[in-house]
C-alpha cells in the first residue's frame, strides 16, 4: 500500500489501513485533568462523542482560528453529525490555515456528495486521488454509495489504481520491459548460462537472476532513479565481484557505464549495451578498460533466446 504521510490528527496508534479515510483515531481513555485542550478533543474524538469533540474543537478555533489540526477535526465530526454545510465551512478554513491532505479532501468529497454536490465532490475526489487516496477505499466505503453510479466514479477509481503503481503506468519506466523474461544466454553456439529478469514492486525494479554453465550466480537490482532521470545496476555475485552502472534506454537500447570491481579490489570502467534484436532476443554486450579508458576490450559478448527456444 501507498505510504502515508505522517498525519498526526488522524493517526495517533493502531494500523494505518483505511485510517486516512475514515478519519477516526484510535484512542481509548478520556482526558485527563494534566490534558491539554486539543488533547482533550481529540480523546473525544477518538471516541466518536461527536457533539461533545465539535463544541471542544469549536473552542480551540474560537481561541486559534489558524489552527489547522483543529479545523480539520471540527470538520469531520460536523460531518459524522450530519452537519455537512458547517463540515464543508470548517474543512475549508482547514486548507486555509495550510492543511492539504488526503484526509481534507475526502471528508469534503463525502460532505459535497451528502449534498448533492456532485461536481464540488469529484473535484475533492481527484484531489484526494491526487494525494494517494487508496483505491479500495473508493470501491468499498459505504459513504460513497451516492457517487457510485456517475460515469466519472470508474475513471477515478482507475485514476486511484494508476497512482498506486506510477512505474507501471509510465513509459519512462516501462523502456527496459524487453529484458524481462527467463532466457538462455549463448556465446556464439555455446550456451554460458541462464538469466531470469523479473519484474517486481509495481514495475519499479527489475531483479536479474544470473547462473552461469558451472553454477556460479549473480544477481543485480535495476531501477529508474527519478530525481537522476537515469537508470542505475547494482549487481553482486557469489564470487565477491559487484558492479555499479548508471545509464539510459535511447534508441531503444539500454546504455550503461560505471565500475566492475572484482572480490579483490581491482577496478575496470565497463561500458555495457542491452539491445532487442529480431525474434524477441537480446544482445549484450560488456566491454572493460583497464587503463583508465585508453583502450577497450570486449569482455562479453553474448545472445539472449528465450528457454528452451534453442533446445
Amino acid at each position: 500500500m501507498t505510504r502515508y504521510p505522517k498525519i498526526r490528527t488522524i493517526v495517533r496508534c493502531g494500523a494505518l489501513a483505511l485510517a486516512a479515510a475514515t478519519l477516526l483515531l484510535c484512542g481509548s481513555a478520556g482526558p485527563s485533568a494534566e490534558e491539554s485542550p486539543m488533547e482533550k478533543a481529540n480523546a473525544l474524538f477518538a471516541a466518536q462523542k461527536w457533539d461533545e469533540a465539535a463544541a471542544a474543537y469549536e473552542s480551540i478555533v474560537e481561541a486559534a482560528p489558524g489552527n489547522a489540526d483543529a479545523w480539520q477535526h471540527l470538520g469531520v465530526a460536523r460531518r459524522r453529525l450530519g452537519q455537512f454545510e458547517e463540515a464543508v465551512a470548517a474543512l475549508r478554513k482547514a486548507e486555509a490555515a495550510g492543511m492539504d491532505n488526503v484526509n481534507v479532501h475526502i471528508s469534503l468529497a463525502l460532505s459535497y456528495g451528502a449534498l448533492g454536490r456532485k461536481d464540488e465532490a469529484f473535484d475533492e475526489l481527484q484531489k484526494a486521488v491526487d494525494k494517494h487516496l487508496p483505491a479500495g477505499y473508493l470501491e468499498s466505503a459505504d459513504d460513497l454509495a451516492g457517487l457510485r453510479d456517475d460515469p466519472r466514479f470508474a475513471a477515478i477509481v482507475e485514476a486511484a489504481k494508476k497512482k498506486a503503481h506510477p512505474c507501471e503506468n509510465d513509459p519512462k519506466y516501462r523502456a527496459f520491459d524487453f529484458w524481462v523474461g527467463d532466457w538462455d544466454v549463448y556465446v556464439g553456439d555455446q550456451k554460458v548460462g541462464t538469466n531470469r529478469i523479473e519484474k517486481l514492486l509495481g514495475g519499479c525494479l527489475l531483479l536479474e537472476n544470473w547462473t552461469d554453465a558451472h553454477g556460479t550466480q549473480g544477481k543485480s537490482f535495476n531501477y529508474l532513479d527519478p530525481a537522476a532521470g537515469k537508470w542505475r545496476q547494482n549487481w553482486v555475485s557469489e564470487i565477491g565481484g559487484v558492479v555499479r552502472y548508471e545509464g539510459e534506454v535511447k534508441d531503444g537500447a539500454m546504455h550503461y557505464e560505471g565500475e566492475s570491481i572484482l572480490a579483490d579490489g581491482t577496478t575496470r570502467m565497463t561500458k555495457v549495451l542491452l539491445q532487442p534484436v529480431d525474434g524477441g532476443k537480446v544482445h549484450h554486450v560488456i566491454e572493460q578498460s583497464t587503463d583508465h579508458g585508453a583502450t577497450w576490450h570486449t569482455a562479453f559478448d553474448a545472445l539472449y533466446v528465450p528457454k528452451g527456444s534453442r533446445d
